[in-house]
């Protein structure tokens, strides 16, 4: 089993054992390898890939101590129950550090999803559409140097909305607009947005808009 460490820009791998008892013990290395033996109220541990430092709380570092020293001097029948309840706090800690982002970094949110908004647009108006076919959240997380889980909770968080609901928002605007061009097959229509299958656009769009193109077209 391999120890993942993922940032938005970056992700790193160590092998760490076959229990999560084996994968802490992985982080506790990496904490000793990449620090620089802080006693402060925060401890800055150096990213492997970037210039700059990552803070670790000492309400987490807490929970690594006192695991560290389980596994080094546990040796009774506690030392089991007690590292796994400072694993679990400090899951709960790191799912509440990774969502407070969320609400204190809203300029960055914002930028984000401009910028998404702005790909999106720019995406539509080329022949990127009919050369490589609808944009996925992959594509678009790369083309914004962010991982696909990452940035799909920078959206999910902002608007309500999934990355692939959005992109299909986004898309089924834009039918609604070409489906009025009389002088355009809804076939034609589908293959300009990107669909290898006019009857994948079809499906979409009712399901979407409660009618078929053909139907929306007439009826408007």
């Amino acid at each position: 089993m391999n120890l993942y460490v993922k940032r938005p820009l970056y992700h790193s791998a160590w092998p760490c054992g076959s229990d999560v008892i084996g994968g802490v013990a992985a982080i506790l290395n990496f904490l000793r390898k990449y620090t620089n033996n802080q006693t402060t109220n925060q401890l800055k541990v150096k990213k492997l890939f970037c210039p700059n430092w990552y803070i670790v709380p000492k309400i987490v570092l807490d929970c690594f101590s006192k695991i560290d020293y389980e596994l080094e001097r546990g040796i009774d029948k506690h030392s089991k129950r007690l590292i796994v309840s400072n694993i679990e706090l400090f899951l709960d800690y790191s799912v509440r550090f990774y969502e407070r982002q969320f609400i204190t970094r809203d300029h960055v949110l914002q930028g984000v999803l401009e910028k998404f908004e702005n790909l999106l647009n720019e995406y539509f108006k080329s022949d990127k559409p009919q050369t490589i076919g609808l944009p996925s959240v992959t594509y678009c997380a790369e083309q914004l140097n962010l991982s696909p889980n990452y940035f799909g909770d920078l959206v999910k968080k902002d608007t309500g909305k999934t990355a692939q609901e959005y992109i299909q928002s986004k898309l089924i605007d834009l039918a609604k607009e070409k489906v009025f061009d009389v002088n355009k097959t809804i076939n034609q229509v589908a293959y300009e947005l990107g669909f290898k299958y006019p009857q994948h656009f079809t499906r979409i769009f009712k399901k979407r808009v409660g009618q078929t193109p053909n139907e929306y077209r007439s009826l408007n």
